[in-house]
């Protein structure tokens, strides 16, 4: 099922997309219908619980809340933690406890990178300008 919507464009973004879509050898229609359909992170709903439920928490949080999520860190000694037990682990050395201990350091990466792009993500939404990849913390 589809719906028809009307949207104004900036000429300079329509252009951009008309060229888009010449390049993609697709009619303008289908070329912008994918490009929203492919957005840039899935919105929380989208995720198994309980991710969904601690993104869903973060598109009620204040700006400057967000801009901290964005910009927040693993602690100086958890990224220490991580970065020898990497190098332990390439190097097979392990045992159990290190083993278990990668792996809860390594959840807590990655669920805290998911939240910074959320955030980011739900700050370009709201007009701020975000730092580009290699700019980010």
């Amino acid at each position: 099922m589809s719906t028809t919507i009307t949207i104004q464009l900036p000429v300079a973004t329509l252009v951009r997309y008309q060229h888009g879509a010449k390049a993609a050898h697709k009619k303008l229609e289908d070329f912008l219908a994918e490009r929203l359909v492919n957005l840039p992170l899935p919105l929380a709903k989208d995720l198994p619980a309980p991710l969904d439920q601690e993104l869903q928490g973060l598109d009620s949080l204040t700006d400057e809340l967000l801009w901290e999520v964005a910009r927040s860190t693993l602690s100086v000694f958890e990224q220490s933690q991580y970065d020898e037990l990497l190098i332990k682990n390439s190097a097979d050395t392990m045992t159990k406890a290190e083993q278990s201990l990668l792996s809860q350091l390594g959840q807590k990466a990655r669920l805290l990178t998911l939240k910074k792009a959320h955030a980011f993500m739900l700050l370009q939404w709201r007009g701020y300008a975000i730092p580009k990849p290699d700019e980010m913390v």
